[in-house]
């Protein structure tokens, strides 16, 4: 015996996504990752910027996020103190949550 299911009609119209952000290899932004990618610039680095290359014999080639440790705590009302300690995660969380808003032209 099978049961039908209809969606809510919420669910049932189009999707639009009207802003996006995000942190790429050696890219600070959705445009900068795509100009990147166009223009055949290798974003695969063996730097030593984040991790030792020689690191648990992992491959010294790896994608990298660009300035990861630029963070303005004061914009989003947190102390410089707690700033330093947020995981890096978050930050970039915030960030590129509030370029999406940004993107979006909802401010």
């Amino acid at each position: 015996m099978s049961k039908t299911v209809s969606l809510p009609k919420i669910m049932s119209e189009d999707i639009v996504i009207s802003g996006m952000s995000g942190r790429f290899p050696e890219s600070d932004s959705t445009d900068e990752f795509a100009h990147n990618l166009y223009n055949g610039v290798d974003m695969i680095t063996d730097d030593n910027r984040r991790w030792p290359t020689d690191l648990y014999a992992m491959n010294n080639r790896m994608g990298k996020v660009k300035e990861v440790d630029k963070f303005d705590g004061n914009f989003f009302g947190i102390m410089p103190t707690m700033g330093d300690t947020i995981d890096p995660h978050s930050r970039i969380l915030l960030e590129t949550t509030y370029e999406a808003i940004i993107d979006a032209g909802i401010y």
